[in-house]
């Protein structure tokens, strides 16, 4: 075979007639050199056969078959994604990184020869890659609060009992710790933990007679705090109790609520603060609220404030009372409770939460079953369901996903197992869950839930003997699988099925709810501390 050159460096296996296509057989004189040294000539391959793409975490694997036509020379493949066009190559099946949890792709396979790179295999099914399910304790405090933020980190806040600490603990969705950090705010308890859209945090504490809002920039330091005061005394005086619920608006207001022992009866106040940390008004509600240590407070679209307790009506037990605020100025647009036909056992409301189209979810307690109840915006009852666990059980948080499915945790007295439940908008039941201590002495206890943005579950809660207490994270499949026996901390734990009847109960609805009045109270700030923690903490992927 004879090679002519042309001006240019260029030459042709066809000196007769050069073309300007190197695929048909334009080459650079090195080129031609080289493969005439090997006796080739460069040629692109074939394409590949697409395989299946299997999700990761932020990454896919992608399998191919090599093409029928391989070309001539070194051969490479490449696996690319749609979209992002994120690129990895080798051998199948082919790794490629960096992709986003929750987002869907497909991918194709080119492959590779000095003649070039082939024709695109056909597209591969759709994958979306998530984080790993996980489940991590720290040693020494009490889960009280979960939320995430926008890049669907998880932040756990609990109480540090060895040295009487506000503790937040900030982890990835995948489970690795980012950090701890620890507020000396000692003898608190009822903690809540809020979020804006900045990743800002609120906490709510309350102790020694004292209520505290603590506000948190992303990194986990203080950004302003204040220590409210000045409940009119009578009747023993005027304190709050064990619980403070937190929350921020769309506009950045922060409110924090607590129950209050007033006149004699049990009561509720809530106050506004602007995100400087000024007070913007405070509100007082009486009518025999209970002293319940895990109120909560959520905000919808518009900026409304809801908050849930127990009330007495007259009947001498509590029923479970929602209660719609005007953001303004803390007036009242609605009430709504639950109640047993016959007024007894009590009813509680535990936790509240808003979802996107700002239907208003409350859970709590149903006599000694748990339960949710689902209202819309104008106050009018979706459904109430119950679950029973044969023995009396709690509910204490709840949460919503952007379908309107439901999460609720809490747990119940048989043998103290912490309970994972997920129901559809409807109010029916997609599955249950628990956690089962494998080791003699040790309980497990639900006290919070939460959902990320990609729609996947995060609970939160106390694993405890009699010596020794660990804050606790659990977040499953959205699908509830992944059930089995696994190791955290040298502790055994069976995450399995549970078996509550979840059914619709007799219920009593209502209208009623608290009275509702100006109070003056005083703001002013506080100084406490933060730094660093370092709570011994353990993580196993389920």
């Amino acid at each position: 075979m004879s090679i002519k050159q042309y001006p240019g460096g260029i030459v042709t296996k066809n000196p007769t007639a050069p073309t300007t296509s190197a695929a048909k057989g334009i080459w650079t004189l090195d080129q031609a050199q080289n493969y005439t040294k090997q006796g080739i000539w460069p040629r692109s391959p074939g394409a590949p056969t697409i395989g299946t793409a299997t999700a990761g975490s932020g990454s896919a694997t992608v399998a191919y078959t090599v093409p029928t036509d391989l070309g001539a020379g070194a051969i490479t493949y490449t696996a690319t994604s749609s979209p992002g066009g994120l690129t990895g190559t080798g051998a199948s099946p082919i790794t490629v990184s960096g992709l986003t949890n929750g987002t869907a792709y497909t991918f194709t396979v080119t492959a590779t020869t000095p003649g070039g790179t082939g024709p695109a295999s056909a597209a591969s099914n759709s994958i979306t890659p998530v984080a790993p399910s996980f489940m991590a304790n720290l040693y020494g405090g009490l889960a009280r609060s979960v939320v995430t933020d926008s890049s669907d980190n998880i932040l756990m806040l609990g109480y540090d009992t060895n040295n009487q600490y506000v503790n937040i603990a900030k982890y990835t969705n995948a489970g690795v710790l980012v950090y701890q950090k620890q507020t000396s705010v000692s003898g608190t308890s009822g903690n809540r933990i809020a979020i804006d859209s900045s990743g800002n945090m609120a906490v709510g504490t309350v102790g020694g007679g004292q209520q505290r809002l603590l506000v948190y920039d992303s990194t986990g330091a203080l950004t302003w705090q204040r220590y409210i005061s000045g409940w009119p005394s009578g009747c023993s005086g005027a304190t709050p109790q064990s619980g403070a619920g937190v929350c921020f608006d769309p506009s950045g207001n922060v409110y924090i609520g607590t129950p209050v022992y007033y006149a004699c009866l049990y009561g509720y106040t809530l106050s506004k603060f602007n995100s400087s940390g000024t007070k913007q008004w405070s509100r007082t509600f009486t009518n025999n609220l209970n002293s319940n240590p895990y109120t909560s407070l959520a905000s919808d679209s518009a900026g409304n404030i809801y908050f849930t307790t127990g009330r007495v009506p007259g009947s001498g037990y509590y029923t479970g009372t929602l209660v719609k605020v005007n953001s303004s100025d803390g007036t009242t647009i609605w009430n709504r409770f639950v109640d047993l036909p016959c007024n007894y056992p009590n009813t509680y409301g535990q936790d509240v939460v808003v979802d996107s189209s700002d239907n208003v979810y409350m859970t709590g307690n149903l006599g000694t079953n748990s339960f949710v109840a689902k209202y819309n915006s104008s106050g009018t009852n979706q459904w109430v369901k119950q679950a029973s666990f044969g023995a009396q059980s709690y509910s204490y948080g709840v949460s919503v996903d952007t379908s309107g499915n439901v999460y609720l945790t809490g747990h119940y007295l048989f043998d103290y197992k912490m309970y994972m439940i997920k129901l559809n908008s409807s109010g029916t039941e997609q599955w249950q869950r628990q956690m089962t201590a494998n080791t003699s002495g040790w309980k497990s206890y639900g006290e919070d839930a939460h959902v990320d943005s990609g729609g996947n579950p995060v609970f939160v809660g106390t694993l405890n003997n009699a010596a020794d207490n660990r804050m606790f994270i659990m977040k499953p499949p959205s699908d509830g699988s992944a059930t089995g026996t696994y190791t955290l901390s040298g502790l055994s734990w069976t995450y399995s099925a549970s078996s509550a009847s979840i059914s619709t109960p007799s219920v009593t609805l209502g209208t009623g709810g608290p009275s509702n009045s100006a109070i003056s109270l005083s703001a002013s700030a506080s100084s406490y501390t933060v730094s660093n923690g370092s709570l011994t903490t353990g993580t196993t992927i389920l």
